[in-house]
């Protein structure tokens, strides 16, 4: 009788195991379904333990597992290559999105940004953030300047003579009263221009006057961007008066400038910044 009622306690304690064991696989994620690419047209379908990227007529299956440390949460291929494609690790942000990077070497990676289908028109919706900022500027006289942005092929209109690439203009005081100018453009994997040396106060109060005959002071505190990743353009001008000139803009709203850049660099050639051929 004992041993019937031993056998029997077992059993049961079985099946509550199995119960449980079941429950818990049976469980679902919450990166169940499906996700699309801010920047692209790249997907993801998450299916228990498995995704799936797809890409165009493309498509690969892969394990994954999920990691916690204390940055954060990261998912992580289970399959021996250890990545998912051409794709790296997915980090899971706190807005509810999955990023990773694209594992190229020596360039500029496609940046992924995965959220749910019903959340893309958001995420593409341009944010105006603008800031409540003086529209007139009175001194022409710089402490700094800084302007950056990156031209693809004849973004804003530039011609052939500026190459592709990321463009770093900056010109600052030095403790002497003159100024230090530094014009740089980096390709993917190389210096496509690079100028460094002293410029002359006359040059720098010329470019302070160019600022406001361009109407760049009206757009003081401007800043517009959404969730696609764009670089955009961003001024940033300090004047010994104190008074402050920021205009910006990133993701698609990047896309077209605000005021006149190509006569913006028109103004920087000056300083002879192409090699001689």
């Amino acid at each position: 009788m004992k041993k019937t009622i031993i056998l029997r306690s077992v059993c049961l304690g079985f099946l509550a195991v199995l119960a449980l064991f079941g429950a818990g696989c049976g469980r679902k994620s919450p990166y169940e379904g499906r996700w699309v690419d801010v920047n692209g047209s790249t997907t993801l379908e998450f299916r228990r333990n498995t995704v799936t990227v797809r890409f165009g007529s493309w498509s690969e299956k892969y394990r994954f597992k999920v990691t916690e440390t204390s940055y954060g949460t990261t998912i992580l291929s289970a399959d021996p290559e250890g990545s998912f494609g051409g794709m790296s690790e997915l980090e899971a942000r706190e807005d509810g999105s999955l990023c990773a990077a694209e594992m190229v070497l020596d360039a500029e990676g496609h940046s992924y940004r995965f959220v749910r289908p019903e959340a893309l028109a958001a995420e593409k919706e341009i944010r105006d953030l603008s800031e409540d900022a003086p529209k007139e500027i009175a001194s022409t006289e710089l402490e700094s300047f800084s302007f950056v942005f990156r031209n693809r092929h004849g973004s804003y209109g530039l011609d052939e003579r500026w190459p592709s690439g990321s463009y770093s203009w900056e010109l600052e005081r030095q403790e002497d009263g003159g100024y230090r100018m530094d014009f740089r453009v980096m390709g993917d994997s190389y210096i496509a221009l690079d100028f460094s040396d002293t410029v002359s106060g006359d040059y720098a109060e010329g470019l302070a006057r160019l600022l406001s005959d361009l109407g760049v002071p009206a757009f003081n505190g401007y800043y517009r961007t959404n969730s696609v990743s764009k670089p955009g353009y961003s001024l940033w001008v300090t004047y010994a008066s104190g008074e402050r000139l920021s205009v910006r803009a990133s993701g698609d709203a990047g896309d077209e400038c605000v005021f006149d850049l190509p006569a913006l660099l028109e103004y920087a050639a000056r300083q002879e910044l192409f090699p001689e051929k």
